[in-house]
């Protein structure tokens, strides 16, 4: 081979050589392009408000700002994060709660139901076990006021460890009228967990029912010694038909009356009231020398 013809093969080689550079750096041009907007990409779905929105959702729940909590929850989980999963399942277990502290039973059941079908191994079933009879029992009992309902979903909630709902099975029962099974619920209850003055008023009531009037009394003043008052009211109204029963009337209408100034749209003390009005406004002056009485009709 002349020198001239291995001059033209070693351009030849040397143009090829850098040909194929100029398309090794194109190609690693678009690949670092490609990593970056794809690391870009990760960044972007990794990071965001989120977490910090979250935070802030427990904080007001913490507080007992639940209606707030939850609004910022909802935000939480309508930002878009990868590897969030984890993350959103315990913010809709906030949410959940959240829903029960607010009563609404019937979304907090079905948020606790929708958690119970996930498959991941960071939610507690055994929880979620307790809570779904739990709210379903409550919203049987609080909203749709069916007892008939209502009892065997709470008898389930008992069985899955909230024995302090036995008080509303109590409730239950004597609504459907069994006082004995009535009665059997709210000692279980206060055998646990004590007297309050709802669990009072209605024993205090069921004993004015059957006229055992020592067993009322002595039930309104358990109710009157208790921490809560709630239904302080309620055990002050039972006094008062204690009282009329007695034939006290005039201590009975003073009771009544104050009630009557701080309840006044309750129509059981309204119709208490008008009634013990007129046992303490009978008129006893004589009429035309004589105690005016009704007259009689002819039949």
């Amino acid at each position: 081979m002349s020198e001239v013809q291995k001059r033209k093969k070693k351009r030849k080689m040397s143009k090829k050589k850098r040909k194929r550079l100029r398309q090794l750096a194109v190609m690693m041009t678009f690949v670092t392009a490609a990593v970056l907007v794809l690391s870009l990409i990760i960044v972007i779905n990794c990071i965001s408000d989120k977490e910090d929105i979250r935070d802030k959702g427990i904080a007001e729940y913490n507080k007992g700002n639940y209606e707030q909590a939850i609004s910022l929850f909802n935000d939480s989980l309508a930002e878009h994060q990868w590897f969030s999963r984890n993350m959103d399942l315990d913010t809709k277990l906030y949410m959940a709660n959240s829903y029960m502290e607010l009563k609404q039973y019937d979304k907090a059941r079905d948020l606790y139901k929708e958690l119970r079908d996930e498959t991941s191994f960071y939610l507690d079933k055994d929880y979620l076990d307790t809570m779904i009879p739990l709210a379903s029992a409550l919203y049987s009992f609080t909203t749709e006021k069916n007892y008939s309902k209502a009892l065997p979903e709470l008898e389930e909630a008992v069985a899955a460890g909230h024995d302090q709902l036995n008080m509303y099975i109590g409730v239950c029962y004597a609504e459907l009228g069994n006082s004995d099974k009535m009665l059997e619920c709210f000692n279980k209850y206060t055998d646990k967990y004590g007297m309050n003055t709802f669990i009072a008023y209605e024993i205090s009531a069921y004993y004015l029912s059957i006229n055992d009037l020592t067993s009322a009394e002595s039930y309104i003043e358990k109710g009157m010694g208790c921490e809560d008052d709630e239904y302080k009211y309620l055990l002050k109204y039972n006094r008062a038909v204690l009282m009329e029963i007695n034939k006290d009337y005039q201590s009975a209408f003073d009771i009544v009356s104050q009630l009557r100034t701080d309840y006044p749209d309750n129509e059981d003390i309204e119709k208490e009231y008008d009634f013990l009005y007129t046992r303490v406004n009978i008129d006893k002056e004589p009429v035309n020398g004589y105690e005016h009485e009704p007259e009689k009709t002819e039949e």
